[in-house]
């Protein structure tokens, strides 16, 4: 190879980039594009809270003291780019685990020979499961629903 081959096949190469790097920056306006940055951040609550309401301020005995923890203060966001702070919490008194009416509500009616409650089935509404038994409302002892296995009795229910 010549010498002069090797020095136009370098300028050449040079010749190239240059003319690639004028077409990004001249040509495309390529000093003017704009990335958008992407990314996330997860906020990990530890801990607990001590919650005391009162209902008088001179007596102690109607103070009612609760605990929290990061599942009771803890609820996924609504709104995306948003912060959310507790600052409100539904209670439901001598909540316990077992059979009791679905709510009202769910309009889960029934009676013994027409719309049967099948049991198995997890209720549409609520967080329990179909006993397969149909029961009277204590509200209405004439409006039977349909039973249910879970947390009872349901929270902010009609058929307390």
């Amino acid at each position: 190879m010549d010498l002069n081959e090797e020095n136009h096949q370098c300028w050449t190469s040079g010749d190239m980039r240059a003319n690639r790097s004028i077409y990004i920056v001249w040509i495309k306006k390529g000093y003017q594009d704009v990335q958008e940055p992407y990314g996330s951040s997860i906020s990990k609550v530890k801990g607990i809270a001590r919650v005391s309401i009162s209902n008088s301020n001179f007596n102690d005995d109607n103070v009612k003291q609760s605990l929290w923890d990061a599942a009771d203060y803890l609820i996924p966001p609504i709104e995306n780019n948003a912060f959310f702070i507790a600052t409100r919490k539904t209670v439901t008194y001598k909540q316990t685990v077992g059979t009791c009416a679905s709510a009202m509500s769910e309009k889960l009616f029934c009676n013994s020979t027409q719309n049967p409650c099948e049991k198995g089935l997890p209720a549409p509404n609520s967080l329990g499961v179909l006993t397969g038994n149909c029961v009277p409302v204590k509200k209405n002892m004439k409006k039977k629903v349909c039973e249910i296995n879970a947390w009872c009795p349901e929270e902010l229910t009609d058929s307390m």
